[in-house]
């Protein structure tokens, strides 16, 4: 296990630990995180890319965690669907944690409890791969 898919599973039990202790937008945050640290592992370990053109090609890149996305989905095999249903997924969690992160708005249980399903759902999709 690389240390991103340590961080990452680090990231989902502190989205889990965030969500029984009412802490709703950090818990976003992390389900987030979760996701795009295993996103990454999966370019990492999977990418015909050495780790240090991987890392030029994102530092590159004038949005990192939306490249980070694609990448992730090129790595999808099988059907298009769960490529295009991990996008979809990880671009709204990316937008609710800039949300709970940047925005003056209120996150509630059943949207935390959302993003823990969603972020589910993605590490089932890239671990598939």
């Amino acid at each position: 296990m690389g240390v991103l898919s340590e961080k990452s599973n680090n990231s989902y039990k502190s989205a889990i630990l965030l969500l029984s202790n009412s802490h709703y937008c950090n818990s976003i945050q992390c389900s987030y995180f979760s996701c795009l640290q295993l996103a990454k592992d999966k370019i990492i370990t999977k990418s015909k890319y050495s780790p240090t053109v991987i890392e030029k090609m994102l530092q590159d890149s004038d949005a990192s965690h939306i490249k980070i996305m694609q990448m992730a989905g090129d790595i999808i095999k099988g059907k298009n669907n769960e490529k295009s249903k991990m996008l979809d997924i990880m671009t709204r969690m990316k937008r609710w944690r800039k949300n709970a992160t940047y925005d003056n708005v209120r996150f509630e249980e059943n949207e935390a409890s959302e993003a823990i399903t969603n972020c589910e759902t993605v590490m089932r999709l890239l671990n598939k791969n």
